[in-house]
């Protein structure tokens, strides 16, 4: 199953690069993005990681530094399961600006 989502990205990709390539094509670039990306089946994620991809989500909500984003994922990826699960429930609280800082900070998403 999953290689065969595998193949089905090859291959949309390999679709991608012939249109850019096309020399009568004068919207390549556009077109290869709307060819490269093509939805996939979904996996669902077990309770560890469905934590820390909230965590994520809810973190670098309105951030803007790749390299930062990445040292962030990094982070999290490494993270305790119960630790992303407590700072879950930290930033899921309507008051949550304090802890949202107090994670950016420690997991580097901001200076």
């Amino acid at each position: 199953m999953l290689g065969e989502a595998v193949a089905e990205s090859l291959a949309s990709l390999q679709e991608a690069k012939e249109v850019k390539a096309h020399p009568g094509n004068a919207g390549g670039i556009n077109q290869a993005k709307r060819a490269a990306l093509s939805p996939g089946p979904c996996y669902p994620l077990d309770a560890d990681w469905g934590a820390r991809v909230a965590c994520f989500g809810l973190l670098v909500a309105g951030l803007r530094n790749a390299e930062r984003l990445i040292s962030a994922a990094s982070r999290l990826r490494h993270a305790d399961p119960n630790e992303a699960a407590w700072w879950l429930g930290l930033l899921t609280q309507e008051n949550n600006l304090r802890a949202l800082r107090a994670l950016r900070i420690l997991t580097e998403a901001v200076e």
